[in-house]
């Protein structure tokens, strides 16, 4: 279903697939039933959500041009999904990176493409999302900056599937980055859609400073990158009137929800920006200040040993 879907929707860009929309009334009480069973497992799950996400991009058009037509194919079954979304989003950070993904690309589709359908639900949604930023920042940092293993509590483990559900050496069955790296990127993605939102600008800009700094802390360089960065600083700088040159990555991302943020609060973000680099600034100035500090002192305890043992030979001979 959802290969026949994708490819329905590559021919005449997309028009005939919009006679599809008639599924949706039958295909997501039937899907929400077969996430909700026990047997479906993580794998299953993450297909659930991704058929999910492309039967949801069939009704996007009509928004703002026949809302009678959209309430007629979600509105059954649409608080049960964000019920669900809701819940995913804020399960334990450390498991289900692809489920996470897929629910996080949904949302970001509801979010970004159904804007009228979705007015009242964006407050539900918004802080559970800013959370698993902080929350996530950790993990990020660990396995995919540092490229150690997921930090785990004293006896906590995973099971055999969401073990591998973090591993990001290979693209997921869409093509798309997939694991931690996928979930991270969705994750920026849909804060990158919701702070557009004007209903949601009054909240935002009460912790603007704190989003900054969190979103600033997943510009870190990925250990699989930093081959090609040595070889080619430049190669992750995306020149916007060049779609060849776009390159989609976390820093990517962490750019275009930086730049939305200035889009949207002006001079305030660009501040908030300002203030992150001066401390990053300072953090260096002092640990260069440390590291020279250490020097001076090994040095000088180098000297006054030499210093000993040349007295101590001279007292010797004499």
């Amino acid at each position: 279903m959802r290969t026949f879907i994708q490819d329905f929707d590559d021919i005449e860009g997309g028009k005939h697939a919009r006679q599809l929309h008639y599924l949706l009334p039958i295909m997501l009480p039937a899907l929400l039933e077969a996430f909700t069973c026990e047997e479906a497992g993580v794998r299953g799950r993450e297909r659930i959500l991704s058929l999910f996400y492309n039967l949801i991009r069939l009704i996007t058009w009509a928004d703002g041009i026949d809302n009678e037509l959209v309430d007629k194919c979600l509105q059954d079954d649409f608080h049960q999904w964000m019920a669900l979304f809701l819940q995913i989003i804020q399960s334990s950070p450390k498991q289900n990176f692809n489920v996470k993904k897929n629910a996080l690309k949904c949302l970001t589709v509801i979010f970004r493409d159904l804007i009228n359908f979705s007015k009242d639900n964006i407050n539900m949604i918004l802080k559970p999302a800013w959370k698993l930023l902080n929350s996530h920042m950790p993990i990020f940092t660990e396995v995919l900056a540092y490229n150690n293993p997921i930090p785990l509590a004293e006896g906590e483990e995973l099971d055999e599937e969401e073990d591998q559900d973090h591993d990001d050496s290979s693209l997921g069955e869409d093509g798309e980055m997939s694991g931690i790296e996928g979930m991270t990127f969705a994750l920026l993605e849909l804060l990158s859609t919701l702070v557009l939102r004007p209903n949601v600008q009054s909240l935002v800009t009460q912790g603007l400073l704190p989003l900054l700094t969190s979103v600033s802390s997943y510009l870190l360089l990925q250990r699989r990158h930093e081959r090609i960065y040595r070889g080619d600083p430049t190669f992750f700088i995306a020149d916007n009137s060049q779609d060849l040159l776009k390159i989609e990555t976390i820093r990517s991302q962490c750019l275009v929800l930086i730049s939305s943020l200035i889009e949207v609060f002006g001079d305030v973000a660009t501040q908030g920006v300002l203030i992150i680099i001066d401390k990053l600034f300072q953090k260096s100035d002092i640990k260069q200040q440390i590291q020279i500090e250490e020097e001076t002192k090994s040095a000088v305890k180098q000297d006054n040993d030499k210093s000993d043992e040349e007295e101590g030979e001279r007292k010797i001979n004499d």
